[in-house]
Parts: C-alpha cells; structure tokens; sequence
C-alpha cells in the first residue's frame, strides 16, 4: 500500500537531477552565455535543494557544458544515422549531398523544443572561440567525434567528394562549413520561434556545400605556400 512519499528509486531520483541540471544549463547558456551564468543560478533554475548537486554530478561549468552538448550530439546522431541508413542505397556523389546529410539532422534540433534550440545556441557559444583543432576534453568533441559514430559515417562519404584541401590540415573547410552552420542555426533558434522552414534548409545546405566545394583560390595557395603551411592567420 502507498504510503505517500514518492516511489521513484534513489537511482531515478539521481537521475532526473543531472537531466534537470543539463537541460536548465543549456537554456542559461543560450541566454546568457557560458560564462554569464554562475552555477547556483543553475542549480536553482533545476530545482535542486543540494547546492553541491552541480559538482557533484558533473565537477563543475566546464563538465556541465559538454554533458549538454553530448546529450544534443546524440540526439542528433540518431536522425543521422537514420538518414545515412535511408541513403546507403542511393550513391552519394555530390558536395550537396553530403552537406544535406549534415544539415537536416541539425534541423531536428531546432524543431525539438527547448533543449534542442538551446544545444545550437550552446554549441555556437562554443564554436566562436573553439580551435580548428580539438582535443577530446574538448566540449565540442562529442558534436565531431559522436559516440554513436554518426560523424564517422557521414565524414567517410565526405572525403570522396570535396576537394582535396578542403579535407583536414591546414585550411579545415569542412570545419569552417560546420561552424557556420552552427552559427546559422543558432541565430534560427534564437529568432524564429517557429523554427526551421524548406527555405532556411535549403539556402543553410547551400552555404555548407559552397564551402566545403569550391577550392582554395591561386592567391590562397599561394598564400599558404609562401607561410610554409603555417596557418597562423586563419581563424
């Protein structure tokens, strides 16, 4: 018989604490940025009474920011997957191609509700200062690196298509494409609250297949060669 008090497990209890904390996180920072938050705010707005919750569950800001860009990233990974699975019986052969395999499952995001609009705002927080070259404690690793392996799928099907110099070292287009999209995407979320249209699809795949396919110019090579390959002028 009930006795009255919640039948929830201490395990559940948990739980449902650390998701509270990552998705109130990821609606601060989008608001306010990484950094204008301070974390009673967020414990407060998870509605958790422990102020050491936070720290305990995640170790602190740095912690809770990839928890939300992890949950997000597999959210995302799934749709990918998913699309990759649908598209594994058509030849992918074109730069449009591989940049709708990265772009749609994005959109889901911005059409999920709260937390996916405030992932892409968090993750573009993240992108304006993030280095073209990341390390696995990076917050953004899980959104390149996913543990599902969608990205692994998808920059297999990329490789193929793009020029040469657009795939890794030293001019990272295919990561500059991914930023933009990002930033894109953010402004989407924060501007439009009825999210994504076939328009703003279309002209965002537009922009990631224009940068990811044309080449370097002959002044950038140029460029490039006369540094040595040094890329210390390039964001």
């Amino acid at each position: 018989m009930a006795d009255g008090k919640s039948s929830s497990s201490p395990r559940t209890r948990t739980r449902g604490g650390r998701d509270a904390l990552i998705s109130a996180g990821a609606e601060l920072f989008a608001d306010r940025g990484i950094e204008g938050v301070s974390l009673r705010e967020v414990t407060r707005a998870a509605g958790q009474r422990n102020s050491t919750a936070l720290q305990y569950h995640f170790g602190g800001r740095a912690g809770l920011v990839k928890a939300v860009v992890e949950r997000g990233a597999s959210s995302v990974a799934i749709r990918r997957h998913a699309l990759l699975d649908r598209q594994a019986q058509c030849r992918v052969t074109t730069v449009r191609d591989v940049a709708s395999l990265y772009v749609i499952p994005l959109i889901g995001e911005l059409d999920s509700g709260p937390f996916g609009r405030a992932f892409l705002q968090v993750v573009s927080h993240l992108m304006n200062s993030a280095s073209q070259e990341l390390a696995p404690g990076d917050a953004l690793w899980s959104l390149i690196h996913d543990n599902e392996g969608s990205m692994e799928r998808w920059i297999s099907l990329c490789d193929p298509v793009l020029p040469a110099a657009s795939v890794g070292r030293p001019l990272h287009r295919r990561f500059t494409a991914i930023r933009l999209a990002h930033v894109e995407l953010a402004r989407r979320a924060r501007s439009a609250v009825s999210g994504s249209s076939p328009l703003f699809v279309s002209h965002l795949t537009d922009i990631v297949e224009v940068v990811m396919a044309v080449p370097p110019s002959p002044q950038t090579l140029a460029l490039l060669g006369s540094a040595g390959g040094a890329m210390d002028g390039v964001a």
